[in-house]
């Protein structure tokens, strides 16, 4: 199910390979250069559209370790980060600025993460300057992957906070257009249309 960001709140299904392609393409291009091990952090519900990125992705695709919490709490979260030794942290906006904000904690180490990821919301500004205050690094965020769109931040010159980001060419060719279906000049406005590798 999809948070319903761009229009309304849908069900999407997925193939195999959409997760064993697309998804986990997307999910590696959140850290270039990063070959493994895969330890993910997913603050958010694993049957939710972006929690999807859990077992199917991290697990069956790329065979990397999974790290869930029962319920979201920001301290707990932090700790978990330190205990377990994450490479990557997922969460939706409103639980990042709840970390941002969480004084540290004795012994706290967050040196294991390299990519803070947003997904589920826009990210505001003000929220992505206080995760890379608080994380030392900037906070890559996802924009629609639910629909197979797969644009991030991760890209260099596409920070966190003032962009939907670029699209990742392993999982979609993304263009825009106009009403009657041509391509819209750069800057204009038009409908987004992905197509699948």
């Amino acid at each position: 199910m999809s948070s319903g960001t761009e229009a309304e709140p849908k069900m999407v299904a997925y193939g195999h390979q959409a997760f064993a392609g697309g998804r986990a393409a997307y999910v590696r291009a959140l850290s270039p250069g990063h070959r493994g091990p895969w330890r993910h952090l997913v603050l958010v519900p694993l049957a939710s559209s972006y929690g999807s990125l859990g077992v199917p992705v991290t697990l069956a695709a790329l065979g990397g370790t999974l790290i869930v919490r029962d319920r979201f709490d920001a301290a707990d979260a932090l700790r978990a980060v330190t205990e377990h030794r994450p490479t990557h942290l997922f969460g939706v906006p409103t639980m990042l600025r709840r970390l941002a904000d969480e004084p540290p904690g004795p012994g706290e180490d967050l040196s294991s993460l390299r990519a803070v990821v947003s997904s589920g919301a826009a990210l505001p500004a003000s929220t992505a300057a206080a995760c890379r205050a608080r994380f030392g690094r900037d906070v890559v965020t996802v924009y629609g992957s639910t629909d197979g769109v797969n644009c991030h931040t991760a890209t260099p010159g596409a920070p966190a906070g003032g962009t939907a980001g670029t699209p990742n060419p392993a999982v979609a060719d993304i263009r825009v257009a106009r009403a009657d279906g041509t391509l819209a000049a750069v800057g204009e406005p038009g409908e987004i249309l992905a197509r699948a590798p």
